[in-house]
């Protein structure tokens, strides 16, 4: 309580002083900083299990913007006590300023170029994106990775193994004509690791120095006022080894073409296309979409890929006065390269209804059916015992309604859920079927300046071995004077394991926040704890309790 009331006194001598209102000038500045600056500290505490997080964090970052001359310059930064693999503080700075067509980037930046090619990796380097008239132009170049040396347990990390990474330089380029809804784009990307810039790694750490070459084509055609098309293609060379020796080539020409690219026997040439066909009605939508991408396709100018996967789906919305109607429906197979002892299909299809009859109360539902199967593939040991046809279907729906006057707004709504796992396979339906029930309750009541809510929810959940039920009632107010916002929420669950008392969960936080023009001051805690009651393998589960509060402080400049 003697925190809580310093606390107070504190935020109210921050903001006692009055701001002092400036006139806004007529003329736009020539120079300008604007932009935010968020602190937070923040204090944990576990009591009968491990702490899940540090017992003390601080948190600095902001994103300033400087204008100067017409130039826009934003910068962003963070900065955290959190310790990193080198041993210093996670900093970050980067800057993309621009001017009118002219776009220039410095420092660590992402850069989506397509999805296939650079797809937002982050780099440390620079590059510009120019964009007069119809041209598009862009080209960035930087480093990827940090040289990293394995650790196989030093007293320099907190982790028992620290697993290596390769200097990794990158450079990306554009070159494509048109509008944002109406061009083409031809883009490369090429990434290599250098070998030499870290001791060669263990076995163990299956990590060795790659390169990488893709080349890639994405477009959105607008063929008439209503119907468009919009495709991307990309095709990506790969080795994964440089230690290897380069291939000997007979013919010349492509002895040559060492010098550019390495090639070797962990080289591999991926393909991946995606496109889509987009019709549109009076009352809605149709859409058309297909997808390919080979097993083991990878750009290292993009995080991750789905890959072995070719997928068709086609969808339509229609809304009409007071009804909305959405549906759609796919399907999804791998084991494109005909390599793997199995095929897996997966389709699904989906339903949506919405109906708005008052224009305070509306009604919603849903249906979703998604199926595996698998089929053979390249192998004979594929009998009736190992196969996968699994059916999971989703069916929800809810109302919500709107009542009271403007100074008593009031607000219900009330959602159920069934979910149902169906395995067709009789020798392992019996472990593999599930189903699901939930419902939940909310009432929501606002008073001028107070705001009630209170909501209840209840979940029944079966599977082969188990029978679980939870009861869950939470309720909580916020209340706002002036400056000044206070919650406080509270929440229960109780459980139930094959019809017996599994404990309980009980979570209660509260929050005062106090916002001015320009600054804002925060405190919030929260306090869990989670009692069992039942015995895993002829244990008892141990009980446990949470705290966590944060102090937080923003700025608008």
């Amino acid at each position: 309580m003697k925190v809580i009331l310093l606390f107070l006194f504190f935020i109210g001598t921050c903001f006692g002083q009055k701001a002092v209102q400036k006139k806004k000038p007529t003329q736009k500045k020539a120079f300008e900083i604007k932009g935010s600056l968020q602190a937070n500290i923040q204090l944990y505490g576990a009591n009968g299990i491990a702490s899940r997080r540090t017992p003390f964090t601080w948190y600095l970052s902001g994103s300033p913007t400087v204008r100067l001359l017409g130039y826009s310059m934003p910068f962003n930064f963070s900065v955290s006590e959190q310790h990193r693999s080198y041993s210093q503080p996670f900093n970050r700075y980067g800057v993309s300023p621009s001017y009118k067509w002219i776009k220039l980037h410095a420092g660590y930046r992402n850069i989506r170029f397509s999805d296939f090619t650079l797809g937002g990796a982050n780099f440390l380097g620079g590059g510009f994106e120019l964009n007069p008239g119809k041209l598009r132009l862009g080209a960035v170049y930087g480093r990827f990775n940090k040289a990293i040396n394995e650790d196989l347990g030093g007293a320099n990390t907190p982790y028992k193994y620290l697993r290596p990474s390769f200097l990794r330089n990158g450079l990306g380029v554009k070159i494509g004509f048109g509008s944002n809804s109406n061009f083409m784009d031809f883009s490369f990307f090429r990434a290599q690791d250098m070998p030499y810039s870290i001791a060669k790694p263990t076995l163990r750490s299956g990590v060795n120095p790659m390169e990488n070459h893709v080349l890639g084509i994405k477009s959105r055609l607008k063929l008439t006022k209503k119907l468009g098309f919009d495709f991307e293609v990309a095709g990506s060379v790969l080795t994964r080894n440089l230690y290897l020796k380069d291939l000997n080539f007979t013919d010349p020409r492509l002895n040559s073409a060492l010098k550019y690219v390495a090639i070797n026997e962990t080289t591999g040439l991926y393909k991946a296309i995606k496109g889509g066909l987009n019709q549109n009605f009076k009352f809605g939508n149709l859409r058309i979409d297909y997808q390919r991408i080979d097993p083991n396709y990878q750009s290292l100018g993009s995080y991750y890929f789905q890959t072995d996967v070719e997928q068709i789906s086609i969808s339509q919305n229609v809304n009409h006065k007071k009804w909305q109607v959405g549906g759609s429906l796919g399907k999804t197979r791998n084991n494109l390269n005909k390599t793997q002892k199995q095929t897996s299909i997966r389709t699904v299809g989906a339903l949506s209804l919405g109906y708005k009859p008052l224009k305070n109360l509306s009604i919603t539902s849903s249906y979703s059916n998604f199926g595996v199967s698998q089929g053979r593939g390249i192998s004979d040991f594929f009998n009736d015992s190992l196969a996968v046809s699994i059916i999971n279907s989703n069916l929800s729906a809810g109302m919500n309604l709107q009542f009271g006057t403007a100074k008593r707004k009031q607000n219900a709504s009330l959602n159920f859920n069934l979910q149902n796992t169906n395995d067709q396979n009789i020798f392992t339906q019996q472990f593999a079927n599930a189903s699901s029930q939930m419902m939940s309750a909310l009432y929501n009541i606002n008073i001028s300046k107070l705001m009630i809510n209170s909501s209840f929810s209840f979940s029944n959940i079966k599977t082969y071995n188990l029978k679980i039920k939870s009861f869950a009632p939470n309720f909580g107010g916020t209340y706002s004077l002036k400056n000044y916002r206070f919650s406080i929420n509270h929440s229960n669950q109780f459980r139930l394991s094959d019809g017996l008392s599994d404990g309980f969960l009980s979570n209660s936080n509260f929050a005062i926040n106090r916002q001015l023009k320009k600054q804002s001051i925060g405190l919030n805690g929260s306090y869990l704890f989670n009692k069992h009651l039942s015995r895993v393998n002829n244990t008892n589960l141990r009980n446990f309790s949470e705290y966590r509060s944060t102090i937080s402080y923003g700025l608008r400049f």
